[in-house]
This record gives structure tokens, sequence and C-alpha cells, in this order.
């Protein structure tokens, strides 16, 4: 079942137990590494589209204070400059306290960038105008040693 996640601000995401990504994920062409992790947590392979990403879903799933996540779970329109952009987040985390984060993923590499950094903070004030937990994690956050 789909429903509008909050039509007044253009976000819109697919829900219910049977999660449907709201664009598709593993794209048979492409040099990248791709793939679909088995997740008791999901109860279902989540899709990724890089090592990194697969980094993320073993933190998810071997986290206690996660409860469930999911792949593309969302899109939204957002302003940056002076265009309207679309924009998917990579996974939405569900916390055993019952909150909620959207989780995009990045390199390091890519935070080093000005114009990903002026993105990615327009994506921040976007999700903080609609009261929509956001963050962006790193090779720093998902591999650092325990």
């Amino acid at each position: 079942m789909n429903n509008k996640y909050d039509a007044g601000d253009r976000v819109f995401a697919g829900q219910g137990k049977s999660h449907r990504p709201v664009r598709r994920v593993v794209r048979p062409t492409g040099a990248a590494f791709r793939g679909r992790f088995p997740s008791t947590k999901s109860d279902r392979p989540v899709s990724f589209e890089s090592l990194l990403e697969r980094d993320a879903l073993l933190l998810f799933e071997f986290s206690p204070g996660v409860a469930a996540y999911r792949e593309q779970p969302l899109f939204t329109f957002y302003r940056h400059g002076d265009r309207m952009r679309k924009y998917t987040p990579d996974f939405e985390v569900t916390f055993v306290d019952a909150g909620t984060r959207l989780i995009e993923v990045k390199p390091d590499y890519k935070l080093r960038d000005t114009e990903e950094v002026d993105r990615l903070t327009c994506l921040a004030e976007h999700f903080q105008r609609l009261g929509t937990d956001f963050q962006v994690l790193s090779e720093t956050e998902i591999r650092r040693s325990p």
C-alpha cells in the first residue's frame, strides 16, 4: 500500500510490511558493487548500491537500538538554489524507541566537495522544516571500530 508521507510538503513514501522502494535500487549495469543483504530485522532482502551502503546495513542489522530499516523509503522535492530537485534518501531506520531517521550514506571524499556539502545542507534544512530526523553517515561513522 502506498500512502503519502506528507503531501503538503511533497514528501512521498511507500508504507506497509511489503516495502517497495520508491526507485529501482539494484540496476544490472554499471561498475558499482550492488546487491541484496539478507535482513532478519526487515524480514526480507534489502538492496544496496555500494560497499559502504552494505556496511551500513551490517551496522543497522547488528545494532541493538535498531528495530527495522528499509532502503529508498521515500522521495521528496526540495529547493536548491533557484531549482526544485528530487531526492531519495538511502535508508529509513526505525529505532526500538519508535523514532525514525532518514539516512544518506556518502564516502568521506564526497563530503569534502563544497557542492555536495551545500546540497546536503539544503536537504538537512528541508527535513528540519518537516520535523524529520536526517543524518549523513560516512565511512568514518559506519566503519568505526567498536
